[in-house]
């Protein structure tokens, strides 16, 4: 099957985002134009990513993002069924329910507590849920998007997070990878900036956030890089997760919640992604990682350049700049 894969659709829906920030209406045309073929009856329709796993559902954040530059119904319809499925009433249908990687019972209990049916404790998740979440909430104006991942990402803090703030990648591989760890900083501040401060779980999502970000800063290398392996000084600087800290950084400082030595630590970051560009193209990227028991597998993963975990994470940050311009 052909699909729009996650980091794809994180790095569109961010550059139509910077598009519009920067006022480049012809950048932002023409990414509005790509999405067109996608469209129900559309050459490319059948490439959109199915709606059972958080991997997948996130590309309706792309449409909910058209949407929100256009006014497109079309895109509309398309991007909130994505986002309204995520909380849904799991399928009967081995063939749908099975996408979800949830045994079927357990998809069920989940959703009958309130949470997402899609839910399986994976450290990648809260950006995935959070950013379709949020697209909705941008769409609607409706705080139920950001009531139900808040929630959501209380029970993945509550399960997953360790003593110093960070997380395992797994519990079968008790290490703290960096681009792992950067998928839950970026999702925290994310849903912070518009998560009301009297809603439940805004208190221990505030303390988890900080607890992480006060780690990482103390993580932080010399040259301001975050090591492959966040707490072993010998595993190479990797930027697709320094790109995924700065943001988290920029965003965090931005919404007060952090203090001029994040702001300080992100713009020595920053600096240090400037020169690991070549041609644009972000060099040192841990390619794809699972979970793997064996330390050595983390300190000698391969490295691309241009792979495309680090070019969304560099439009984050990209757009926290453009938005923040006084950092």
């Amino acid at each position: 099957m052909t699909y729009v894969k996650y980091t794809v659709t994180s790095e569109w829906a961010n550059c139509l985002e910077f598009a519009r920030g920067i006022g480049d209406k012809k950048m932002e045309d023409a990414l509005i134009a790509m999405w067109e073929p996608f469209n129900d009856g559309g050459e490319k329709e059948t490439f959109r990513s199915h709606k059972w796993h958080v991997d997948y559902s996130v590309f309706g954040a792309v449409p909910l993002q058209v949407y929100c530059l256009n006014s497109d119904p079309r895109a509309y319809k398309i991007g909130m069924d994505y986002a309204d499925n995520q909380w849904s009433m799991p399928s009967e249908n081995p063939a749908e329910h099975s996408l979800t990687k949830v045994p079927y019972e357990k998809q069920l209990e989940w959703f009958s507590q309130g949470y997402s049916p899609q839910t399986r404790l994976w450290i990648d998740d809260m950006y995935m849920i959070t950013f379709l979440q949020l697209q909705a909430y941008k769409a609607t104006g409706d705080l139920k998007y950001v009531e139900r991942t808040a929630k959501e990402l209380a029970l993945y803090l509550t399960n997953l997070q360790q003593e110093n703030g960070l997380f395992l990648h797994t519990q079968d591989a008790p290490y703290y990878w960096g681009r792992g760890n950067g998928w839950m900083a970026a999702g925290m501040p994310m849903l912070l900036k518009v998560l009301p401060k009297d809603n439940e779980h805004y208190a221990i999502i505030e303390s988890s956030y900080l607890k992480m970000m006060s780690t990482l800063l103390n993580l932080q290398r010399e040259d301001g890089l975050w090591g492959q392996l966040l707490d072993e000084p010998e595993s190479y600087g990797e930027t697709s997760c320094t790109a995924m800290f700065t943001y988290a950084f920029i965003e965090g400082y931005a919404a007060g919640v952090l203090n001029e030595k994040y702001a300080k630590a992100a713009r020595k970051a920053w600096i240090a992604l400037c020169g690991k560009l070549e041609n644009f193209e972000l060099t040192d990227v841990c390619i794809g990682t699972n979970g793997n028991p064996d330390k050595e597998f983390y300190m000698n993963r391969a490295r691309k350049t241009g792979n495309e975990h680090g070019q969304c994470a560099m439009m984050w940050v990209a757009n926290a700049l453009v938005n923040n311009p006084n950092l």
